[in-house]
């Protein structure tokens, strides 16, 4: 009982420490034998810790383990290969799928010359980088799967100018659609095993973003798509693993906002085929940068432009934004849409309170509003095609308020916010930050809430010093656990900012709060 008694003891930590209250939460749990009802029942954290050791039937695993990975043992799927259409697999120098993979064959991809192709690329779950695209995505666009894949999926290094420039910490070009590559790279170099009779939870491989812009772009058959789905699922059904459970201990990454993927109405399974709904997949857990609450969804932080390697290079960045010099107003960084008018206007009408910074013109990068982010306060973060924003994760991990757009009621939508209110910052990361859809209260440890353009010129204009300088402490405190580690090494055993990666308090998060079975 001694492990087990200190497993419980380090799940009932709270890894954003003083930030979010051990209090207890309102939880649904499925009714034995009948699918559809729930109750909300309220108990501690450290009694979900109990159940979930319980449930799983795992006991004291190292402390390593259960800091980094949740506990968990996770073995990685061999799944039928993703052939999509006519293409030379002879090519693929090394694939960011495969577990053998080194950060030395993740040379950082260069395009050829015009009219010239490569002879070697890097691959995905098999498939030539360059093979994905069409091309007509801009300069160098069938090349762009192959620059995100640069530093084991991280993307390019960029260089942020003065502001932004901390010695020997390097700043990547990641792209916000990389969680499924993330996690992947994350488990291989810390919580794999290579048996699936030794692992606590199976993760599935699916290259969902590779197929959505394949497909989109006209470069893969739809037809094709189809073989893929019906192999995959043959193959499952043929593993005791799956069957064991019905995959209730499998999880599966989506990149893009898991409500685009929801049922057959949505874009996402328009071009994939895929949708969350699909009673095949009823028993699974996704995770996913975004979208509605649910018991079999945990959304994660965008991916972003830091990745720590070691504990010193991220209390370096803490240090850092702490001590950085600030205008005390907003900016807002952003491109044009309608919705965005009045704010861009309010902006315009009040420079003393905002900046306004085109991203949409100028040739602005992703390392300019970066820079930005680290020269103001606060930050207005508006929403686009959906309600939430890699921005808003941006500002934080740059120490900057984030000032989101929301209604005092929650079942209504504001105009800045978007459309969908089921996928506002409240509900939409309510489990990565430990609380329940109907628990609201975490964002205004972090963040600034408006109803519209007016008030959140009022906020800057009325939030105090003390309040200022509670949510910048309060926020310090959470970067930690929004960041992804560097994906090209294991994490140092006794890391102490290793252990709080988003990663680590999403498999957490699982482990406490698993899908509860059914018979």
């Amino acid at each position: 009982m001694a492990g087990l008694e200190a497993h419980v003891a380090f799940l009932a930590r709270s890894p954003f420490m003083g930030l979010f209250r051990q209090e207890e939460r309102g939880v649904q749990w499925c009714v034995p034998g009948d699918r559809m009802s729930v109750f909300t029942a309220k108990r501690s954290r450290l009694v979900g810790a109990v159940f979930s050791l319980v449930l799983l039937g795992v006991g004291g695993a190292d402390a390593a383990l259960e800091d980094v990975c949740g506990g968990f043992k996770v073995f990685v799927y061999h799944l039928p290969p993703a052939t999509f259409g006519d293409f030379n697999a002879s090519r693929i120098s090394w694939d960011l799928y495969d577990r053998t993979a080194s950060f030395t064959d993740a040379e950082n991809f260069e395009a050829p010359e015009d009219g010239k192709e490569r002879a070697r690329v890097p691959g995905i779950s098999g498939m030539p980088c360059d093979e994905i695209r069409n091309g007509k995505h801009g300069s160098g666009g069938a090349y762009s799967p192959c620059f995100s894949m640069n530093n084991m999926g991280m993307g390019s290094v960029i260089e942020p100018g003065k502001k932004g420039a901390v010695p020997g910490l390097p700043f990547f070009d990641t792209s916000s659609h990389v969680l499924e590559w993330t996690i992947l790279k994350y488990v291989h170099n810390n919580c794999y095993v290579d048996q699936p009779d030794k692992a606590t939870l199976f993760l599935l491989p699916i290259p969902l973003l590779m197929m959505y812009k394949g497909v989109r772009d006209n470069v893969f058959e739809k037809e094709d798509i189809d073989t893929y789905w019906t192999n995959v699922k043959e193959y499952l059904r043929s593993q005791a693993s799956w069957t064991r459970r019905q995959g209730r201990d499998h999880v599966l990454v989506v990149s893009k906002i898991v409500d685009e993927f929801w049922d057959t109405n949505r874009a996402g399974y328009k071009t994939t085929h895929f949708y969350v709904s699909d009673p095949f997949w009823g028993n699974t857990v996704f995770l996913s940068s975004g979208g509605r609450y649910h018991e079999r969804v945990v959304n994660l932080p965008y991916p972003t432009f830091l990745h720590p390697s070691s504990d010193d290079e991220q209390q370096r960045w803490i240090d850092y934004i702490w001590t950085v010099k600030r205008a005390s107003k907003a900016v807002l960084a952003a491109g044009w849409r309608q919705q965005r008018q009045v704010l861009f206007e309010a902006c315009e009408d009040e420079t003393n309170l905002c900046d306004l910074m085109r991203v949409d013109q100028n040739n602005y990068q992703y390392a300019d509003t970066l820079e930005l982010y680290l020269q103001y306060t606060y930050t207005m973060q508006p929403g686009g095609d959906t309600p939430t924003r890699r921005g808003f994760f941006d500002s934080l991990i740059c120490g900057a308020i984030p000032i989101i757009f929301g209604s005092k009621d929650a079942r209504k939508r504001a105009d800045l916010a978007g459309r969908d209110v089921h996928q506002y910052y409240p509900k939409a990361y309510a489990r990565f930050f430990g609380r329940n859809s109907s628990e609201h209260e975490w964002i205004n440890d972090i963040a600034l809430m408006a109803t519209d353009a007016f008030d959140a010129m009022r906020l800057i204009r009325e939030t105090t010093p003390e309040e200022i300088e509670r949510l910048r402490r309060n926020i310090n405190e959470v970067i930690p656990a929004l960041l992804y580690w560097d994906s090209r090494q294991r994490i140092d055993s006794g890391s102490k900012y290793g252990t709080k990666n988003a990663v680590a308090r999403a498999f957490r998060e699982i482990r406490e709060h698993p899908v509860v079975e059914n018979s």
